[in-house]
């Protein structure tokens, strides 16, 4: 069973995304932001994280480019609201940095498990 970790602080955005993960069969992990996340990599490395970018402490753009560099394998989904620069600017940084899918929010479900699925099945490949 693969193994998915969620970067989200917004609690009931990560609520949301936990229960899609988790009823589509994945173990999942939680992190309210990045430095959680980070501090959690350490001990035990998931397949794929899905990662907000704007959040306080540690961004995700930080995640992104500390997996790029030290665990390339963990595939990244990037997800955005906004913020001061609107979203479509924070994914394609995202993109840039690493993430192999970027995704705007609100964002469907099935849009987010099809990213997953996609992922997954390269890593496998």
């Amino acid at each position: 069973m693969a193994s998915i970790m969620i970067i989200e602080d917004d609690a009931n955005l990560r609520q949301i995304l936990q229960t899609i993960v988790d009823q589509a069969g994945y173990e999942v992990r939680l992190a309210t932001d990045g430095k959680d996340a980070l501090e959690q990599i350490h001990g035990n490395l998931p397949d794929l994280v899905i990662t907000d970018i704007i959040m306080p402490e540690t961004e995700g753009i930080e995640v992104i480019l500390y997996l790029r560099k030290n665990h390339p394998e963990v595939r990244v989904i990037a997800m955005s609201g906004g913020g001061r620069l609107g979203a479509d600017h924070y994914l394609d940084m995202a993109h840039e940095f690493g993430a192999h899918i970027t995704i705007a929010k609100p964002f469907e479900k099935r849009t987010m498990l099809d990213a997953i699925s996609q992922l997954l099945t390269t890593a496998q490949s």
